[in-house]
């Protein structure tokens, strides 16, 4: 920032020689054809087109950047003082109107040196001005060098009042750019200092900002905005805010942006630069000039993601406590009747008071769906009660076969189901773990595979033992080749009460999870539309 600061004022500079020569070619002409003679012409107009033409190698140093500003400057001011000092020597001396030349060069040195250089440069100005006019006076220039005539100034005190004015005003110009140059740098440093303060604070605030134009273009946006939305402040200045929080200005929804200007806001949700969906909550206001002209808007936005979540877990755990006095409020009511009911049937079908096929049809509706019920019954007590993990070291491959031959001699097994081993039985692979519970685990995400391919298909069941570290672990994988999860229905298939079945009601892949976080592993579940579904079981082991 410092450098194209720099860079600015000597183009300013430059500039301002340009426009220098030109005003010294278009007055000189007409000057000289009065005030002097021909021989002096040549060499005037020699030294202006001089200091003109010296610009062309300024700028190439400047553009190429091969001094330092400080050199280039001091450089570029003597220089010029030289030929400025020369251009008064062959335009009249002391009598020349171009007196001021050096005066503007010291005006010029208050942008670009300190204080204690520009009384050095008004100086060395005064000392080549006199020292040139004294040796111009008594005429101690070599021929080829004189400028005018021997001028005659009597008495001989007034050339040296002269030249003593002369020197005060060199000096008084010189003192006053100082004093001007040091209010600039304290306004300056003031300037930075409170813009430093106010870039600080829009920067370290946790809400993101940012300022848009009235061609809806970002201009401006704080650190805050960069980390919420994914991009870097260079890739947010000059893109369409449209772009950022709605894809494209076509799905704008002018009702949100209406809500937005009112005092609480409005939710939106978003994606960042790499995809990840966020919801924020932002307020629009518009940005005005002093003259009350809109000249923009102003956003100001936070990640509100974590606290929407945290409000749907307070709505799951709600709901969850209610299930739960729900579900003991059952298993008190039902517990017994249903006892008593399987009993009953039990006793029936070994009777034969029901031989008829139509009866004995009838009573196996009864024994499943009394089955059935228990079943659900017992999800609903494992879901809603506390879970206590009794771990033992167990063979894990060993509850995993057990678990798929119970699963064979279930009635929604299809004989056209063809099970696929990907894993040597007779690896002795050991973890520790609640036999009871993983037993319920891989009973319910095996049978929800075979339940997911109605019309047969395969039933694919991997072991693959991996090191994380130093420790030894096993990827535990259950496939099937049904139809798939719709990936925007992926992140509910864990939660209470979400199934696709029609007679499900959505507790056991709840359980499974519940299970395997109080185990401390990892579940994970692969899916894609039409092409099955694979739940992955992360797991240590143990020797």
């Amino acid at each position: 920032m410092i450098e194209r600061e720099e860079s600015k004022k000597f183009i300013y500079l430059i500039l301002f020689r340009l426009f220098l020569c030109f005003a010294i070619l278009t007055v000189g002409a007409f000057v000289l054809k009065i005030h002097t003679s021909e021989n002096l012409v040549v060499p005037f107009f020699l030294l202006v087109g001089i200091l003109f033409v010296l610009n062309i190698p300024w700028i190439i140093i400047l553009k190429k950047d091969l001094l330092s500003p400080s050199l280039q400057g001091n450089l570029q001011l003597y220089t010029d003082l030289v030929i400025e000092i020369a251009i008064i020597h062959y335009s009249g001396g002391l009598n020349s109107p171009f007196i001021y030349l050096p005066l503007i060069s010291i005006l010029s040195s208050a942008f670009l040196f300190s204080p204690k250089m520009i009384v050095i440069y008004s100086v060395s100005a005064a000392v080549l001005y006199v020292g040139v006019s004294i040796l111009e006076f008594y005429q101690w220039l070599p021929s080829f060098l004189a400028g005018v005539d021997k001028l005659e100034i009597n008495p001989i005190s007034h050339f040296y009042y002269m030249i003593y004015v002369r020197i005060i005003i060199f000096l008084g110009i010189g003192y006053l750019s100082s004093v001007l140059n040091t209010r600039i740098r304290l306004q300056s440093d003031e300037i930075a200092k409170f813009k430093h303060l106010e870039d600080n604070i829009l920067f370290q605030i946790k809400s993101g900002l940012i300022t848009i134009n009235n061609n809806e273009t970002i201009i401006y946006a704080n650190k805050a905005a960069s980390d919420i939305l994914g991009y870097s402040i260079d890739e947010l200045i000059g893109r369409d805010w449209y772009f950022i929080f709605f894809g494209n200005k076509y799905n704008v929804n002018l009702e949100i942006i209406k809500q937005a200007k009112s005092l609480r806001g409005v939710e939106l949700k978003i994606e960042t630069k790499s995809g990840h969906p966020k919801i924020i909550g932002f307020n629009l206001s518009d940005l005005k000039n002093e003259q009350a002209e809109a000249i923009g808007k102003t956003m100001v936005f936070r990640d509100i993601t974590n606290i929407k979540n945290m409000e749907e877990k307070l709505k799951i755990k709600n709901k969850l406590e209610a299930i739960g006095e729900l579900a003991a409020i059952m298993a008190h009511e039902l517990k017994n009747p249903l006892t008593s009911i399987c009993g009953s049937i039990e006793v029936l079908k070994e009777s034969g008071t029901f031989s008829k096929p139509r009866d004995q049809e009838l009573i196996n509706v009864i024994f499943k769906e009394s089955e059935r019920l228990s079943r659900t019954l017992g999800e609903f007590l494992t879901f809603t009660g506390e879970t206590y993990v009794k771990k033992e070291k167990k063979e894990i491959l060993k509850i995993l076969d057990e678990v798929i031959q119970l699963v064979k001699n279930s009635r929604d097994f299809k004989p056209n189901i063809i099970i696929e081993k990907q894993y040597d039985p007779k690896d002795f692979s050991f973890a520790f773990l609640d036999e009871k519970q993983i037993r319920q685990v891989f009973f319910n995400l095996v049978l929800n595979a075979v339940q997911a391919m109605p019309e047969g298909g395969t039933l694919t069941l991997k072991a693959d033992p991996y090191l994380r570290g130093d420790l030894n672990f096993m990827k535990i994988g259950i496939k099937d080749t049904g139809k798939g999860i719709d990936p925007a229905l992926k992140e509910k298939i864990f939660e209470p009460f979400f199934t696709s079945k029609e007679k499900g009601i959505g507790l056991g892949l709840t359980v499974v999870k519940k299970i395997i976080e109080k185990h401390g592993w990892e579940i994970d579940l692969v899916s894609s539309p039409g092409l099955g579904c694979e739940v992955i079981i992360h797991l240590p082991l143990t020797r």
